[in-house]
């Protein structure tokens, strides 16, 4: 996550970044504090009922979803993204 914070200070003007909490492991509670912890601002919100999680068939975690503007899937990384995967990724979505 602290990745995908230094991602969004670099693409923030250009790209829209939303973190997705799944719910259960977790409360929102702790997510909030987990936040707050890593000093994380790009937005993150609580997936209630796993809607998000059911609608871009996400079954692995950590799970990347890059979207197109659209909101159609244009990339998925599945597992831990580091900075230079993440950046690669990006650039590469911003290029096309």
């Amino acid at each position: 996550m602290p990745d995908l914070q230094i991602a969004y200070e670099k693409y923030g003007e250009d790209i829209a970044f939303i973190g997705i909490q799944q719910m259960g492991a977790d409360s929102e509670k702790a997510g909030i504090e987990f936040i707050r912890e890593l000093g994380l601002t790009y937005p993150i919100m609580a997936d209630f009922g796993s809607k998000v999680q059911s609608n871009y068939e996400i079954f692995s975690f950590p799970t990347t979803v890059f979207l197109k503007k659209d909101h159609s899937i244009a990339r998925v990384w599945t597992g831990i993204i580091d900075e230079q995967q993440l950046n690669q990724q990006l650039d590469a979505i911003l290029g096309s």
